[in-house]
């Protein structure tokens, strides 16, 4: 199954830090520019309120990712959700341009659009599906997978999570 995981985000902090991100992320991206990453990949960095966004994300759905590990990666568990092996990034993605989970993460994919995004997930052997991103859910794309955005373009905070055998 490609499909990703949405999870609902609920907590008045997560929303109300997801709004200062935005309005962060589109300040200083007017002001400074992203870097571009690869083709159709923009990084912003991580600025202060994108980091907090993260943090009280990553708080509010702690217990619901390790569940998803557990059920969805047989055999694997998460590691730390406060502990990150790899640096957290805001980006913009283009149309048709993957972002891929490389093995042993999960992707925690936090949105900064206000509307909801059409993306589409494709496993290692090309196996592809499509799914709505609502503006108000974290996408988790596992291990192996890759997602893009069907049309136009979309912000959000990406972080790995490692994944450890049980």
């Amino acid at each position: 199954m490609s499909e990703p995981t949405f999870l609902a985000l609920q907590r008045r902090e997560t929303v109300e830090g997801k709004q200062n991100a935005a309005r962060e992320v589109l300040a200083d991206g007017v002001a400074m520019g992203p870097s571009q990453q690869a083709e159709g990949t923009f990084s912003y960095g991580l600025s202060p309120a994108c980091a907090h966004y993260l943090d009280i994300a990553l708080s509010e759905k702690a217990e619901e990712l390790s569940s998803w590990a557990a059920a969805q990666q047989q055999g694997k568990r998460i590691t730390s959700t406060t502990i990150l092996d790899r640096h957290p990034e805001t980006f913009r993605l283009e149309a048709g341009q993957p972002m891929t989970t490389p093995d042993d993460y999960v992707a925690v994919v936090l949105p900064l659009s206000g509307s909801a995004v059409e993306v589409e997930v494709k496993t290692e052997g090309g196996e592809a599906s499509r799914a709505t991103w609502q503006p108000e859910t974290a996408m988790l794309v596992a291990a192996g997978r890759a997602f893009s955005v069907v049309e136009g373009s979309t912000h959000f905070v990406y972080v790995l999570v490692r994944m450890e055998d049980v």
